[in-house]
């Protein structure tokens, strides 16, 4: 009878019975993972953040309108939601200071193509109603001051632009789209909105003139 040869261990099939461990890369990989998305999801909830002396900059109504999925909020005919932001270039950029005069307040990102086509003739509008109206950017849910204030540079804009990185003002209008934008009358009342992509400068004239009066 001939005999049988035994097989080296690492030449044997595996043993369909046998228990296959996970890789401890995979492991090591999907553990950071966790850690990363809780680290994002903390960021992205906190609604305020503070300077180094301890100064609140970003703030947000608590009676701010919440957003629904795939619904944004009718604000016009409402309060205005207030809040206080860091200004790019330094300071604080607070809304109820604004009252006494219309307000636009434009929500934009650096990373959003019609905000960058967009907001050069919202420069232009601004330069034609002069101080009769207070122009206010947003940077909202940006990769940092830094690509926000390149982006101001890059467009040209001269109105004050104030940093909400986050994006919890923009969600505290009950939006989450980009560009954003609504018109306020002297009383914080807000007037027009646009949360459908850039907004068309006859209408937006049209809706100033309105409120001006």
């Amino acid at each position: 009878m001939a005999a049988i040869e035994e097989l080296h261990p690492d030449d044997r099939p595996p043993d369909p019975g046998a228990r296959r461990g996970i890789p401890r890369g995979l492991l090591w990989a999907l553990a950071l993972a966790v850690v990363v998305l809780t680290v994002a999801s903390w960021v992205a909830l906190s609604n305020e953040r503070t300077t180094d002396d301890g100064q609140r900059v970003v703030k947000i109504d608590p009676d701010a309108p919440t957003p629904k999925l795939g619904e944004d909020a009718e604000l016009v005919g409402r309060d205005a939601p207030g809040f206080a932001l860091t200004r790019l270039g330094g300071g604080n950029l607070v809304l109820n200071d604004l009252r006494g005069k219309p307000v636009l307040i434009n929500f934009w990102a650096s990373t959003c193509t019609p905000c960058i086509e967009e907001m050069p003739a919202l420069e232009q509008v601004h330069q034609r109603y002069g101080d009769k109206v207070t122009f206010v950017g947003v940077a909202s849910m940006d990769r940092g001051e830094s690509f926000a204030r390149a982006m101001v540079d890059r467009t040209g804009v001269t109105y004050d632009s104030g940093y909400d990185g986050a994006g919890n003002v923009l969600v505290s209008y009950g939006t989450t789209a980009l560009p954003a934008t609504y018109l306020l009358d002297a009383d914080g009342i807000v007037r027009y909105q646009r949360t459908s992509g850039a907004v068309a400068i006859d209408e937006l004239t049209a809706a100033l003139d309105r409120v001006i009066g």
